[in-house]
């Protein structure tokens, strides 16, 4: 918690469940004093993310392995 206060953990792509998605999550952590926590599937840039809250912020990120056809086992 930052302040006292909880904070909302999103996971990404919010955008698909409200049209405003990471923007009113970093809106709401700005106006609140939290912190806004993301992971590399978030539908904005960390830049807006910056600019729209100017509180500590949290990035989860996710790294996928790509499989070709030279280390794929069978």
């Amino acid at each position: 918690m930052v302040g006292g206060k909880a904070f909302a953990y999103q996971h990404g792509r919010e955008r698909l469940f409200h049209h405003e998605g990471e923007r009113a999550i970093a809106r709401a952590d700005a106006k609140y004093s939290t912190m806004f926590r993301g992971s590399s599937l978030v539908t904005i840039t960390v830049e807006e993310i910056a600019e729209i809250a100017n509180t500590p912020k949290m990035f989860q990120f996710y790294f996928n392995k790509v499989l070709s056809c030279h280390n794929y086992e069978q």
